[in-house]
């Protein structure tokens, strides 16, 4: 079986694994947020022109405020529908990193509990090796006294 200097190594080099996923993941998640907040941002645009539309028809503004107006509206529709598929795909790599992150730490977790059982083994046949010597030598010492 594998020393446990080699288990070691393997956890080392898991956890490097694992700390680079996390970056990767925090990475998505920046993204992710970035996405959203543009997206956020010309939704209360959006919102804004609306509330600035609903007055001009009640103010009685001419027809070329009125229609540029119109046109912003659209305008800003057209980036919301073109920035909800980008949140969307955001989304969708930050999921899938936080699953690699998830898997990450598990396959961690198993070369902890590897590490855990070889030093449990190892602890284990020490007390028995010291056993069998100290059985070993109480045979002696009374074989001597005899």
């Amino acid at each position: 079986m594998a020393s446990l200097a080699t288990f070691h190594r393997l956890l080392d080099v898991q956890e490097q694994r694992k700390l680079e996923v996390q970056q990767e993941y925090q990475t998505a998640q920046e993204q992710f947020e970035d996405v959203a907040t543009q997206l956020y941002t010309l939704l209360k645009k959006k919102e804004q022109a609306e509330a600035r539309y609903e007055q001009t028809l009640q103010t009685g503004l001419s027809i070329t405020t009125i229609q540029e107006t119109v046109d912003y509206i659209s305008r800003l529709e057209g980036q919301i529908a073109s920035l909800q598929g980008s949140v969307q795909q955001a989304r969708q790599h930050m999921n899938d990193q936080h699953v690699a992150l998830q898997e990450a730490h598990v396959d961690t977790k198993k070369y902890e509990k590897l590490i855990q059982n070889k030093v449990e083994k190892q602890r284990q046949s020490e007390l028995y090796y010291e056993k069998q010597q100290m059985d070993e030598i109480s045979v002696q010492q009374f074989l001597s006294q005899s």
